[in-house]
């Protein structure tokens, strides 16, 4: 039975689409998905660059803003807009610690395993788990692309996304702790424009803002945490890599 792509919505077997955390996607969306990853790659390079010392700047100017009490509303919304800049820097900055794909090493051995495997892609035509040549593949991993049955897949909201083997390589290469630097540099902005806001200027309308910002980057934590937990969980000692 043929499912369709989650992008593009174009019916193919399931074992020709490839795993993702919300459905499954076709060759040429993921390829498309690659060459957007080649593309914001030098972005992405920049902002790990600031993440890595983001706590640092944000303590430096958390402090100046406690020590000289502003009197003016118009600083603490240029505070605001720092936190909001410092939000949007942290979640660049830590998906190559997070997520393979954004590390250019690993991202060229995708873009060769994805070209291996198109050139044994036939559209419609079942392919069989590379494991056990005489099962049907339920879907393709998301690291190599090879198609699997499901014992050999980890699944992330109930979704097949990447091999066993894939994700013991994606865990050696996932640092949580990077994550940290995200939470303590836009919690200590947040903190000190809500205290500023609270105390100077006696009301409550911009914390809310600080407030927002501070859960949206505590929320995409939990997931990122919660991505690494299941592949941790998910994933015993396996056989070695699909070329």
């Amino acid at each position: 039975m043929e499912k369709p792509c989650l992008r593009c919505k174009k019916l193919d077997h399931p074992s020709n689409l490839i795993g993702m955390i919300g459905g499954m996607t076709c060759f040429s969306c993921q390829e498309k998905n690659l060459r957007l990853n080649r593309k914001m790659l030098p972005v992405i390079d920049i902002f790990s660059s600031i993440y890595k010392i983001l706590p640092v700047i944000c303590g430096v100017i958390g402090l100046l803003y406690l020590f000289l009490t502003p009197t003016l509303y118009i600083i603490l919304i240029i505070l605001l807009i720092l936190t909001i800049c410092f939000t949007f820097v942290s979640i660049f900055g830590m998906l190559p610690h997070i997520f393979p794909a954004f590390s250019n090493i690993t991202l060229e051995e995708m873009e060769l395993k994805f070209k291996t495997q198109k050139e044994k892609y036939y559209p419609g035509t079942p392919s069989f788990c590379v494991y056990h040549s005489e099962r049907e593949a339920i879907a393709r991993c998301l690291g190599c692309f090879a198609p699997f049955c499901a014992e050999h897949f980890i699944y992330l909201l109930k979704n097949p996304t990447v091999c066993k083997n894939c994700a013991s390589t994606f865990i050696v290469q996932t640092n949580l702790y990077a994550m940290l630097n995200g939470i303590l540099s836009v919690g200590f902005l947040s903190s000190v424009g809500i205290f500023i806001e609270v105390t100077v200027f006696g009301g409550f309308m911009l914390s809310f803002v600080f407030v927002i910002f501070l859960i949206i980057m505590i929320a995409i934590v939990i997931f990122f945490a919660y991505y690494t937990k299941q592949l941790r969980s998910q994933s015993p000692t396996l056989p070695s890599s699909i070329s």
